[in-house]
């Protein structure tokens, strides 16, 4: 099943990026299967890398991809290597995010885009739309309001807290020209045949979404 990331982030290449050849994902998981998907979706050549990764897994590469062990705060590739980077659900568990930010800027070629999601820091209620179990859901939340009450909800501390979209904007300002919230395009796009579009309406209004919506999402151009 294809994670709906990932085909959100392929319905933006082909809109935005339809001649793309290279696109990198950074933080592929242990198995790299967001880069195996994107191989299969997209005529662009898929580069993956993930700090472990499964021993089958490690260094595969094919005509239409490479799997690699590799590091979001040093990556291992040229200037300008790439025409888009895929970077969903990592930067919270990287430990120099901002670096991060500026190594994705970094291998993007002019005029490529960066498309980043992480946890939504405001959030009331987080995991709803996961594929874990409601046992696993309710155990995280508790231990999210725990740290929140303690004063350490922040992913230093160990949270899976994420981050505001003021705190990611800022990280992002310094190396992009445009940066568009796609936080309201993405719960359309994985909640619109699920719930009513007027309490999707609702969710989407800004105040609301900022306490409702699990995660952020955004599409920035170099």
């Amino acid at each position: 099943m294809v994670h709906e990331g990932s085909g959100h982030f392929q319905q933006l290449v082909k809109q935005y990026l339809p001649d793309a050849q290279r696109i990198l994902v950074v933080g592929c998981g242990r198995s790299g299967k967001e880069v195996i998907d994107l191989a299969q979706a997209l005529p662009a050549y898929i580069e993956g890398f993930d700090i472990e990764l499964d021993p089958e897994v490690n260094d595969l590469k094919t005509e239409r991809y490479h799997i690699r062990l590799g590091d979001a705060c040093a990556m291992d590739y040229p200037d300008s290597a790439f025409d888009a980077v895929f970077y969903h659900h990592v930067i919270e568990h990287v430990p120099d995010p901002q670096r991060s930010i500026a190594e994705c800027a970094r291998v993007l070629r002019e005029g490529g885009y960066l498309y980043c999601g992480t946890p939504n820091r405001t959030r009331l209620v987080g995991y709803i739309g996961s594929h874990a179990s409601l046992a696993e859901k309710v155990r995280w939340n508790l231990a999210d309001w725990k740290m929140r009450l303690k004063g350490r909800f922040r992913n230093e501390y160990g949270a899976h807290a994420g981050f505001t979209e003021a705190e990611l904007d800022a990280m992002l300002r310094p190396y992009f020209r445009e940066v568009t919230w796609l936080t309201s395009d993405y719960l359309w796009f994985k909640y619109g045949r699920r719930l009513p579009s007027v309490l999707l309406r609702f969710i989407c209004w800004r105040p609301i979404r900022a306490v409702l919506a699990p995660a952020i999402y955004c599409w920035a151009r170099k």
